[in-house]
């Protein structure tokens, strides 16, 4: 599996603005994001594409289910294992497929949940009694039509 990159340096460096963004339902600003909103200002902000976005209500495990599906089917993302930087990490909380983040490379992931706001974890960090690499269900990547 892909783990460096050339750029990976700079993804982190192009990161770091977003740390410390709060945490916010549906949020898609600086002002506020919730997991997969950071996916998308970031992706956008890195690359200028724009990912699909959608509805939903992220107060219940159940919508969280319904953000996970949403990612991976609703738009042009394909299951990949040579993950490399801007990929998207899915990654099992709750019991479920309910939270994701995007690779920097080097073992980094940005991601942003409702404890933390926006952070970037180290894959071998421990979240709960897992590392955060014990935690993915799946790397995809977007597809540009």
């Amino acid at each position: 599996m892909s783990q460096t990159s050339p750029d990976a340096g700079n993804y982190v460096a192009q990161a770091i603005p977003f740390i410390g963004i709060p945490w916010k339902a549906h949020g898609r600003t600086m002002r506020g994001v919730d997991c997969y909103g950071l996916v998308c200002l970031f992706t956008e902000s890195v690359t200028g594409v724009r990912l699909p976005d959608f509805d939903y209500d992220a107060d219940t495990v159940r919508a969280r289910e319904v953000v996970a599906s949403h990612i991976i089917f609703a738009g042009k993302f394909r299951e990949v294992q040579d993950y490399k930087p801007l990929d998207i990490a899915l990654l099992n909380y709750f019991g479920c497929a309910s939270h994701v983040g995007v690779y920097l490379g080097n073992n980094m992931l940005l991601h942003s949940s409702s404890r933390t706001g926006t952070i970037i974890s180290a894959l071998t960090d421990i979240e709960g009694l897992r590392t955060m690499k014990d935690r993915i269900e799946g790397w995809y990547r977007w597809q540009s039509e």
